[in-house]
């Protein structure tokens, strides 16, 4: 569900985003850069929440970490594949470079290794929704 913002002046248009992170320094950084670029952001803090988030309502694209407690990323990127194969996912992870082909391999359209940058993170969602990233 893309909401299209050119009724209010602005000419882009926002994602709703489901951000799986479990730290929550991250969450927070992700979710600022998300929101301030237009996005409507819901987070959880692991794959088991993230996998149920999901399910009420599904998003646009879904970030999710690949390393974290209660169901990782990979084990989370299978799942969200199983309940839908055609949202987006970007993968990413402060972990090896190994980590994110795998979420690559398994299904992610995108990945960002951390720390990445807010143009990095607003140009992987961008891409993954097919809209243009405003610069």
């Amino acid at each position: 569900m893309f909401l299209s913002a050119p009724a209010l002046g602005m000419g882009w248009t926002m994602a709703v985003v489901l951000l799986i992170e479990d730290d929550p320094r991250y969450r927070m950084m992700m979710r600022s850069m998300l929101e301030v670029e237009g996005h409507i952001v819901r987070s959880t803090t692991n794959g088991e929440e993230g996998i149920e988030s999901f399910g009420q309502n599904r998003p646009d694209v879904v970030i999710t970490d690949m390393i974290m407690p209660r169901r990782d990323g990979i084990e989370t990127i299978g799942l969200l594949r199983q309940l839908d194969s055609s949202v987006p996912i970007v993968a990413v992870s402060g972990a090896s470079e190994d980590v994110l082909m795998v979420a690559r391999t398994i299904g992610a359209v995108a990945t960002l290794a951390k720390p990445f940058s807010a143009p990095a993170l607003l140009k992987a969602v961008a891409d993954a929704v097919g809209t243009p990233s405003i610069q």
